[in-house]
């Protein structure tokens, strides 16, 4: 198969699944929202994002390294071997050490020691992120079997929300159901993993072991630091605000966080198609990555421009009166929205593809460090305005950041020897 093929295949396959999520989605966010309220929805929201935050560590960075390796050595079924059995030892390790941080949390902080249930249901997330083998699927260009193994997943635990939570008291049963998606969909994407593409253990060494944590450090800080811009305002908020105002919240950024997962098939087909062409000629990838920026923007403005123009009416269909005044947020959100994918076209899509993963890194620290000063300083003196700066602040200096280790490294490849 061609590499446009591939990407086009790849594409298709995650569009398909995008597309009932969002099915799903449609019919269940706005029913939990109004059956079990903003306090109860606010718990398990702040339950899932601490977990989600959690998640990160067993990743490790390894969803782009290890995904970009993969991508280059593909054809060599014995590095193929040593790379996946490499990063599975370490996230088992990793995995070992997010239980103890999450113990730390449960145990240390007033809040989530108040919704310890919930907090211990939402780690089945953890638990799944580190299973779930979607970067070697990305990697072999194979994602047409993620789509299979989330959507299967999705579509055997979603349903069962309607039966299930019928009010308040039934929150602990949406964090299940929410979180067990994550498990369901690695038991199934491991089997289909191994039929087509048997992978065989090859024990790493700590010199190959020490080698990936080390190519993967930066992207992984990145990670972490661009959860901080992106994903951590409900964790934040969650900390500070009653449980009421964190749902309100929390209901509008699900929306907004959609749109962005929205244009994911894209982002993930593209990226191993542009690792490659990278690894072969600078040019060749720089011209790619332009083209599907291009695109992309393009897309995403016309999207979001008419949702931040009927954001009060998207409001009132989704969740009804009792949400209306979190209706701005929703509009507020498309700024962030925009931002978070410019990121990662800058981000993911060039330097990372070319493998600048050191600059890449390094820009998301800065960024996102402001960021947390930010949240430090607005989220106690706003109700939720404070949060929404912060998070449309570090989005767009990142992009700036970004844009300047581009110049940077365009620069360096043009001046002479």
């Amino acid at each position: 198969m061609s590499s446009r093929r591939r990407v086009i295949d790849n594409a298709l396959s995650l569009f398909v699944l995008q597309g009932s999520n969002y099915i799903l989605s449609l019919l269940t966010l706005p029913y939990l929202v109004r059956t079990l309220g903003p306090n109860r929805f606010g718990a398990v929201a702040f339950a899932m994002a601490t977990m989600q935050a959690l998640a990160l560590l067993t990743d490790f960075g390894f969803n782009y390294t290890g995904t970009r390796q993969l991508a280059i050595h593909r054809d060599d079924p014995h590095k193929v071997h040593a790379i996946v059995s490499a990063v599975m030892s370490i996230k088992a390790l990793l995995l070992a050490l997010s239980f103890a941080i999450f113990l730390g949390i449960v145990l240390l902080a007033p809040r989530a020691r108040a919704e310890w249930k919930a907090f211990l249901i939402c780690y089945l997330i953890v638990v799944g992120t580190a299973l779930f083998p979607s970067w070697i699927f990305q990697g072999l260009e194979r994602m047409r079997f993620v789509a299979i193994a989330v959507g299967g997943s999705r579509l055997l635990l979603i349903p069962l929300i309607f039966v299930f939570v019928h009010g308040p008291k039934d929150y602990l049963w949406m964090a299940f159901l929410q979180s067990a998606n994550f498990i369901v969909a690695a038991l199934i994407s491991i089997p289909i993993l191994l039929r087509i593409h048997p992978l065989k253990w090859v024990r790493p060494t700590i010199h190959e072991m020490r080698s990936q944590i080390a190519d993967s450090f930066h992207p992984f800080l990145a990670a972490v630091m661009g959860t901080l811009i992106s994903g951590s305002s409900v964790f934040f908020l969650g900390f500070s605000k009653n449980l009421d105002i964190v749902g309100g919240y929390a209901s509008m950024e699900r929306i907004a966080r959609a749109e962005v997962v929205g244009l994911t098939p894209v982002t993930q087909a593209v990226y191993p198609m542009l690792s490659a062409k990278f690894a072969r000629s600078h040019h060749e990838g720089r011209s790619a990555s332009i083209k599907v920026a291009l695109a992309l923007l393009s897309f995403a403005g016309i999207v979001m421009g008419l949702i931040a123009l009927f954001h009060r009416q998207i409001t009132l269909l989704a969740y009804g009166h009792k949400l209306l005044p979190y209706a701005s947020t929703l509009g507020w959100f498309q700024l962030w929205a925009i931002g978070g994918i410019l990121n990662n076209l800058l981000g993911v899509q060039y330097l990372l593809a070319a493998g600048h993963s050191k600059a890449f890194g390094m820009t998301v620290f800065w960024s996102s460090l402001i960021t947390v000063v930010l949240f430090i300083v607005l989220v106690p003196r706003t109700t939720t305005g404070g949060a929404q700066a912060a998070m449309i602040t570090g989005e767009f200096l990142q992009a700036g950041l970004m844009l300047w280790q581009i110049i940077r490294v365009e620069r360096k490849i043009q001046s002479p020897a």
